[in-house]
């Protein structure tokens, strides 16, 4: 949240979509869940065996909450005696992993879960399809 002046000389807030929701679920106006957004993608994971020395590639499906959009849009302004909209664009800003399965057939136990998802928290590669995601279409 930040005040800009307009052209014209007036001061505004300028506020933006996570910030109002965040307000909104301290409030109480709307539920956490309302505001997430969650979605499975299809990954390639690969391994190193920690005997023989080789890597294994697991085709799995991870479940992800999408915890925060953000839109960098300007929204309405002045300039000049113009006036118009930036609607700007939606992004990913932050998600969490929340599940993994393998789509080979293979049951992963709880623990080898909680292993691949610390793997795909620091695992970049993933990250960067995450955040490619369009999330108006999850």
């Amino acid at each position: 949240m930040k005040i800009v002046r307009t052209a014209s000389g007036k001061q505004t807030v300028k506020i933006s979509k996570s910030e109002w929701q965040s307000i909104g679920k301290t409030a109480g106006w709307i539920s956490a869940e309302a505001t997430s957004l969650y979605t499975t993608i299809n990954y390639p994971l690969t391994v190193k065996m920690k005997t023989g020395g080789g890597e294994v590639t697991y085709d799995i499906s991870v479940s992800i909450e999408i915890t925060e959009v953000v839109n960098e849009g300007k929204g309405p302004y002045e300039y000049w005696g113009d006036t118009g909209v930036d609607k700007g664009s939606d992004y990913i800003q932050d998600f969490e992993v929340k599940d993994v399965e393998s789509n080979e057939g293979i049951e992963f136990s709880d623990e080898t879960k909680q292993k691949i998802i610390a793997i795909l928290e620091n695992d970049e590669k993933f990250a960067e399809k995450v955040y490619s995601l369009d999330p108006n279409k999850q």
